[in-house]
This record gives C-alpha cells, structure tokens and sequence, in this order.
C-alpha cells in the first residue's frame, strides 16, 4: 500500500521537475527594458508614493515580485518548488494512519 504512495509521489516529483526543467532550459536570456523604463525607477516609485503612500509603494512591489514568479526562467523554478510540495503533501496525506487506527 505504501509502495504505491511513493510511486505516485515520485511520478508527481519527476514529472513536476520535468516540465520544470524544460522550462527552464527552453526559455532565452531576459529581455529586459532599460532601468528607467521599469517599474524599478526612482521617478515611478516616488509618483506611486505621492499618489497611495507607502502602502502603494509596497503594493506595487509586491506585484512586481510575484508577476517575475510566472515569466521567463523563474517560471520554470516556480513549477519545480510547486511539484516538490505538492508531491510532499500527498505523500503526507495518502500515508497517514486512517483515523479509527
């Protein structure tokens, strides 16, 4: 019974990290604006400021991070760590003790 947790956990892992990986390696170098064209520059931070404060600032940071997260090589890390854990859990979850044991 457990053997067949731990294959299914390993197919959710290499699967995963497959897919991951061919992410990784199919997507080119980044093709990136210049400093002053991103949301990075002082002029763009200091007008979100004025407009929402610093809680707009943070906001709008936040947003920046977590959109890098789905483009581009991150994408393919991003799948990866996802697969690890969601194949954790199941394994987690399919070998526990059943409740009336």
């Amino acid at each position: 019974m457990h053997r067949r947790h731990l294959f299914i956990t390993l197919a959710i892992f290499v699967v995963g990290w497959g897919v991951a990986i061919a992410i990784f390696v199919s997507r080119a170098g980044d093709d990136s604006l210049p400093f002053e064209l991103t949301d990075d520059g002082k002029r763009y931070t200091y007008d979100i400021e004025r407009l929402g404060g610093k809680q707009a600032v943070f906001i709008a940071q936040l947003n920046t991070f977590l959109k890098g997260l789905f483009q581009g090589r991150t994408l393919g890390l991003t799948i990866g760590i996802l697969a690890s854990c969601a194949a954790l859990l199941y394994y987690i979850v399919a070998t526990r003790p059943p409740k009336g044991a």
